[in-house]
């Protein structure tokens, strides 16, 4: 053959398991060939360079053959090429090594406890679970070449007809974004909640009908009827969940962020790599129709070739920020990871990274400029994907209320599509016809359509994308910006 499917390729030289997952990842923006964003069904040819994006680095292949049906391991290296730059690996040693070799000073030696985190981070067996796995389907394969997976996914699937989730964690989001979900949609039941106050727990299962209710997280996970777990706690303490639940076997819904550093989002993925449990992330914007419109819009064209991202948001102070005695835990970056910007430009950054794909570089500036509390209070950046595309955003949680604002600007060569994250405002599209305004609905319990695709995902029926190594980026993204990586 002179050419073949990108996707089709990267599946036959076993750079990914399934065609699905490589079409997936095109889909995504991670892959480009020649330096140029690929979709699926892109073509490729001798003598080209393919690049596939794994944060937190980018792997190229050459391409030596174009083939479209899958080789054995032994067969590989006459099919590709691996070429990733020395300057890849090296940004890989340090984002592995950054968080724990990176003392401040006057901190004196580490301790015994920071010496054994740092050996185990970076054991031989730590680097092959952040890095890409080995894909062999014959036993005698691992006599040959060695082959790199990108992106494998966990096939724990539920060999039962419902997910029994049990939730740690019974507050707000609870309530009303998420909980009812997961009681409505098929395939899915809540048997048990719990919460650190037991009352708070009992009288929540009771009001909802759940039959059962714990003050402890250990024990909820060791509920043989609870086959799923749902972390609704604040972010500091995801990681420790989490991994509790999948060194127990059972897969993970973690709400946004992931956790509180980059690093404790690697932990997890790497609990998640050892025991193959999967790892879903609440990142729900992905699916809902609102979001799903601007995303067709960019990518039919409407307005041409997009050359800029500009993000802005602003809000003045709540009420609770001015009790210092008691202030929320969004702004204690002990618990949430930083201050408001930690809780709400992950979804914005998510979602970005849904239309246009990964950001590479990331960096910003960060102030505390109301005095209410240590975290920040008012941020800018500036970001650049993997695609060459450039943005930047600006965030201020302490604005006067006239300044009150939530926008995204989508700026192209022959238009513009501005719309809201968190207030769902009309989208605006703006082309040489002038303005249109796009009205778009979301459901009533707004994680539906997500929860929906992760119980789908567990018993077997799709493939649900919104996992542990996308949010990963996330995270990773933020902590550039706030200079913590």
């Amino acid at each position: 053959m002179s050419e073949a499917r990108i996707d089709k390729w990267m599946w036959a030289v076993r750079i990914f398991k399934t065609r699905t997952i490589a079409a997936e990842a095109c889909k995504k923006g991670r892959i480009s060939i020649n330096g140029a964003q690929a979709k699926a069904a892109r073509m490729v040819k001798p003598g080209d360079i393919v690049q596939v994006r794994k944060p937190p680095i980018t792997y190229s292949f050459k391409v030596l053959q174009a083939i479209e049906k899958r080789v054995g391991a032994k067969l590989v290296a006459e099919m590709m090429e691996n070429v990733t730059t020395p300057d890849q690996y090296e940004l890989l040693e340090m984002s592995r090594v950054s968080g724990f070799v990176n003392r401040a000073k006057g901190t004196g030696r580490p301790t015994k406890k920071d010496r054994r985190s740092l050996e185990e981070f970076t054991t031989p067996e730590f680097m092959d679970d952040f890095d890409f796995d080995f894909d062999f389907d014959d036993e005698d394969d691992d006599e040959y070449t060695t082959v790199i997976v990108i992106d494998q996914k966990t096939s724990c699937t539920m060999k039962r007809e419902k997910i029994r989730w049990g939730f740690i964690g019974c507050g707000e989001v609870t309530k009303y974004k998420s909980g009812p979900a997961f009681q409505k949609i098929e395939g899915s039941e809540v048997v048990a909640v719990m919460s650190r106050n037991g009352a708070k727990a009992k009288t929540y299962a009771k009001e909802r009908n759940i039959p059962k209710w714990y003050d402890d997280a250990q024990e909820l996970i060791d509920d043989e009827d609870v086959n799923a777990v749902y972390i609704a706690t604040p972010p500091s303490s995801h990681a420790t969940y989490a991994i509790m639940a999948m060194k127990a076997g059972k897969p993970v819904y973690i709400e946004k962020p992931m956790a509180v550093t980059y690093e404790e989002c690697c932990r997890i993925n790497r609990i998640s790599q050892e025991t193959g449990v999967p790892c879903f992330v609440a990142y729900y914007r992905r699916y809902l129709p609102y979001f799903q419109k601007v995303k067709s819009l960019v990518e039919e064209g409407a307005i041409g070739n997009v050359i800029n991202i500009q993000i802005r948001f602003a809000q003045p102070p709540r009420n609770l920020d001015y009790n210092r005695e008691n202030l929320p835990w969004r702004v204690q970056p002990d618990i949430a990871g930083g201050g408001y910007f930690y809780d709400l430009a992950p979804h914005q950054i998510d979602l970005l990274q849904e239309i246009f794909g990964c950001i590479l570089e990331a960096s910003g500036y960060k102030s505390n400029r109301g005095g209410l509390y240590q975290a920040e209070d008012t941020i800018s950046a500036c970001f650049q994907f993997d695609n060459g595309l450039v943005g930047s955003g600006s965030w201020c949680f302490v604005a006067d209320d006239s300044a009150r604002e939530d926008r995204i600007e989508i700026i192209g060569d022959k238009g513009m599509i501005c719309f809201s994250v968190f207030t769902y405002d009309p989208i605006a599209l703006h082309t040489e016809k002038g303005r249109e305004e796009i009205p778009i609905a979301n459901p009533l319990y707004v994680q539906q359509p997500l929860i929906q695709a992760v119980v789908d995902h567990l018993l077997g029926k799709s493939v649900c994308t919104c996992d542990g190594e996308s949010a990963t980026l996330t995270n990773w993204v933020m902590d550039k910006i706030l200079g913590k990586i």
